[in-house]
């Protein structure tokens, strides 16, 4: 019976010793909280800039935001897809056998009605086409330059770009270059994985290779 009143006591003793020390631990947080708020206060009081609250990552509000300004795409800017647009109506009229409509720019580049009409007021006041007549009777020329010093290769993806697809017909007509040679052209692209060739309304067309 001695025995276990001395393991009681023990036990006793111990609990005491563990609540003391548990105490101990609360003050010392305590005393270690009460310090690092003073030294944020004496901080605040010689720099203010330095008062900034941090997120739980540690990180500054002002970096936090440049890593998320970073890790999104940007679109491309509307002006830049709009000089695009124009440059691909340009070469369109250019390789065009006549004036066109702003209806075959269209159909022939698959842009929307209001991009083109845009894009040919401003092609027109810039001197970049040519425009006659008016209403539905009006038309657009090419005014030349840039196109005949491109390679036949340069001018076939070109024309593939801006119209997704074209037949071996519509390339010679485009390029005004023999069938034989941009025949040849085409061949060498697809070797070169740059195009290739596919059924399209029971047409036999030539479609660039897009990078993804």
């Amino acid at each position: 019976m001695s025995d276990l009143s001395a393991l009681l006591a023990a036990v006793e003793a111990g609990q005491r010793e563990v609540k003391k020390a548990t105490r101990r631990l609360r003050e010392e947080e305590s005393q270690i909280a009460r310090a690092s708020r003073f030294l944020e206060q004496a901080e605040a009081a010689i720099d203010p800039e330095r008062k900034r609250e941090r997120p739980a990552d540690g990180a500054s509000p002002g970096r936090r935001a440049a890593r998320s300004r970073s890790k999104v795409k940007r679109p491309e800017s509307t002006r830049a897809a709009a000089s695009k647009r124009e440059d691909a109506m340009v070469r369109f009229a250019d390789e065009a056998t006549g004036p066109v409509s702003a209806g075959q720019i269209r159909r022939g580049l698959g842009f929307t009605d209001a991009s083109v009409k845009r894009g040919l007021r401003k092609l027109s006041l810039e001197g970049r086409l040519k425009r006659t007549g008016a209403g539905p009777k009006t038309r657009y020329e090419g005014v030349g330059g840039g196109a005949a010093t491109e390679t036949l290769q340069g001018r076939i993806l070109s024309v593939l770009h801006d119209r997704a697809s074209a037949t071996l017909d519509e390339l010679a007509q485009a390029t005004r270059a023999p069938t034989e040679e941009i025949k040849q052209v085409c061949w060498s692209l697809i070797r070169e994985d740059e195009a290739h060739m596919e059924k399209r309304d029971g047409r036999t067309v030539y479609v660039v290779r897009r990078l993804t």
